[in-house]
């Protein structure tokens, strides 16, 4: 009897993964650096690191992980920044910046993912070689892949929104800034990411309003990712000082019932991503994930990503909502109504996206 009842389980999973990777999805919160697939950092690790792209094929999983990927918990978020320095050095020029662009969009589109949002930061990716690679010469490499991947699969659309890094000096910071504004067709919001707990946001709260009210461009923050009493407050002031819409993460608003209140109350949008939340210590386990509570307790508007899935060593967003299910408490149907959330939160302009969702 127990092996019949494990056989029923196991059937049971297999239809839920089923249907969740036919489901049409929406994926607001992906990193471009954070996203390469493993066969492109095998090469990586065979050019950089052995010093012979011809050597890839001999590369073994377990190398590529232990050198890029964070598969256990990590003490805390700043140790899993200094993993992304290894991931960083991957994109030494032009080429392997498209490449990794066309591979992201086109891993979301054979995902079933119509609606997607990918973000970066043309000055991370620039200063690996800054020698032989500009702003302009790096964005005009990660758009071209973009571009290159929605002719190939055309059930897909493509926002791209921009990450200014908060640790960095803020004249730096509005040098981003004024980039991404000279090119502000190709961008449907700007982004602050980056360690929180050292780093006040409110320093760059002039770039913000600029990009809002000069530009027209969206904002959403990283905020409130890490188990900080301090954690509501810097989600509070990304709402209301900084004009975020969305907030990157943000599952420790739920310390504060006031704050949490005032989100629900402004229908600010939360970007959560529960693996990552567990590999960078934001909660111990998915079983104690407070996005069941966001959800069910405080009526927040919750949408589910998957951050860094090259970095996590993640499936796909498929699997990610399969995982909500089984390990943070959410119903299948919870799931199903964060796609329409998440479109519904999405930057990309209705006339576009609407020629892509339940096509």
């Amino acid at each position: 009897r127990e092996r019949e009842r494990m056989m029923i389980e196991e059937k049971e999973r297999e239809a839920l993964v089923e249907r969740m990777r036919e489901l049409p999805k929406v994926a607001l919160h992906r990193h471009l650096s954070g996203s390469v697939r493993m066969s492109t950092l095998k090469y990586a690790y065979a050019l950089n690191v052995l010093g012979d792209a011809g050597k890839a094929s001999e590369v073994a999983d377990e190398t590529v992980l232990e050198h890029y990927c964070i598969v256990k918990q990590v003490k805390d978020l700043s140790e899993c920044m200094d993993r992304f320095v290894h991931t960083q050095a991957i994109f030494q020029d032009y080429d392997i910046i498209e490449r990794v662009a066309f591979e992201v969009v086109e891993d979301a589109a054979l995902d079933n993912v119509r609606v997607f949002e990918l973000r970066y930061s043309p000055q991370y990716l620039q200063v690996v070689a800054p020698e032989r690679m500009t702003l302009a010469g790096v964005h005009e490499a990660v758009m071209k892949g973009i571009k290159r991947a929605c002719e190939k699969y055309t059930n897909i659309c493509v926002g791209v929104i921009g990450i200014l890094d908060r640790h960095l000096p803020v004249e730096q910071v509005e040098q981003s800034a004024a980039f991404m504004f000279a090119n502000k067709q190709d961008f449907v919001a700007l982004d602050l990411a980056n360690d929180e707990v050292h780093f006040d946001s409110l320093s760059f709260k002039h770039i913000f309003q600029e990009a809002k009210q000069k530009h027209g461009l969206n904002v959403t923050i990283h905020s409130g990712e890490v188990p900080d009493d301090r954690s509501p407050t810097w989600v509070k002031n990304a709402i209301t000082e900084l004009g975020a819409t969305r907030i990157g993460h943000g599952i420790h608003v739920v310390r504060d019932a006031e704050i949490t209140k005032f989100a629900a109350d402004q229908g600010v949008v939360f970007e959560v991503c529960p693996t990552s939340n567990l590999l960078t210590n934001g909660v111990s386990s998915l079983a104690e994930h407070p996005i069941a509570d966001m959800l069910n307790k405080h009526k927040l508007k919750v949408t589910i990503s998957t951050d860094d899935p090259g970095l996590f060593h993640m499936d796909s967003l498929s699997m990610e909502l399969v995982t909500a299910i089984e390990q943070c408490g959410l119903t299948e149907q919870q799931v199903v109504a964060a796609q329409q959330t998440a479109y519904d939160a999405s930057f990309i302009p209705d006339a576009v996206k609407s020629k892509y969702w339940k096509k």
